[in-house]
């Protein structure tokens, strides 16, 4: 009897259990809809665990439960993995291992999702580089909280407040009065090797001649006594390209010339590179 009383007890409770899952999702199936792919059995495993926890609570308080943590998975594409992650029993090393594995999982679907919204951002920045209005100062904007556009090498390259006093200082003493006018569009950027770039930025139609790169590196013998570093100042310099006057063979490995057309075709070359290895069966 007792044996017949639990697995009619199971019964009902799995029965109560697929009704109200049921009705949750019916409430939350727009929500849902919204998520992406990958999420949703997260977020459908998360809505199964909430009704067990909270099963003799009422409907009412267990869909307001379940819309604070959609809420946090929208947000927070981890919140879903680490919940399973802490709920697996440690001693049963299969699911715990594939608990760790969703989580290369999420990873590899951010990077493709991020992939994804740097394409269309590059969309956007060759409108801005194809407008004859845009100055030196417009692309600064866009290049400087987004230096992975220079390639992987710089995409770990930051720009912190010391070193836009430095450029700040730099300009103001140098640039006064009627040469106010000719000041330059610098970035000085630093990684965690504690190696040092010095960007300048040119208006997007203007070809790089060896003045310009003279003045740059006058730029950067004016900046070096300012940076206690060994680490060499390099120079990229940013523009329509080198002027056609301009022997590319005598160049210097301190100093790079670079177009800002040629830079968004590697940005976008490496991103549909990384978005096709990551979709690829």
């Amino acid at each position: 009897m007792k044996s017949i009383v639990k697995e009619g007890l199971r019964e009902s409770h799995s029965r109560d259990m697929s009704l109200q899952l049921a009705r949750l999702k019916k409430q939350l199936d727009a929500r849902l809809k919204d998520l992406p792919e990958h999420r949703r059995r997260y977020a459908e495993e998360a809505l199964h665990r909430i009704l067990q926890r909270f099963y003799r609570e009422s409907e009412d308080r267990i869909a307001t439960i379940a819309e604070v943590a959609l809420d946090a998975m929208e947000h927070d594409a981890y919140w879903a993995v680490f919940e399973r992650i802490n709920a697996t029993d440690r001693t049963d090393v299969s699911s715990f291992a594939a608990a760790l594995e969703d989580f290369g999982m999420v990873e590899l679907s951010g990077i493709a999702a991020q992939a994804t919204r740097r394409m269309r951002f590059l969309d956007y920045l060759q409108e801005l580089i194809d407008n004859e209005a845009t100055l030196e100062k417009d692309v600064h904007k866009a290049f400087e909280t987004n230096l992975w556009l220079l390639g992987r090498q710089y995409a770990l390259m930051s720009s912190n407040i010391t070193l836009k006093r430095v450029i700040a200082n730099y300009s103001d003493k140098k640039f006064t009065g009627e040469r106010a006018s000719k000041r330059p569009d610098l970035l000085l950027s630093q990684d965690l090797a504690d190696s040092y770039l010095l960007i300048e930025f040119k208006r997007p139609n203007h070809p790089i001649s060896r003045e310009d790169i003279a003045q740059a590196e006058q730029y950067r013998d004016d900046l070096s006594g300012t940076i206690t570093s060994s680490s060499p100042l390099r120079i990229l310099m940013i523009g329509k390209g080198s002027a056609a006057s301009m022997d590319k063979r005598y160049g210097t490995d301190m100093t790079t010339v670079n177009s800002y057309a040629s830079l968004l075709s590697s940005a976008r070359t490496e991103l549909d590179w990384l978005v096709s290895s990551l979709t690829r069966p």
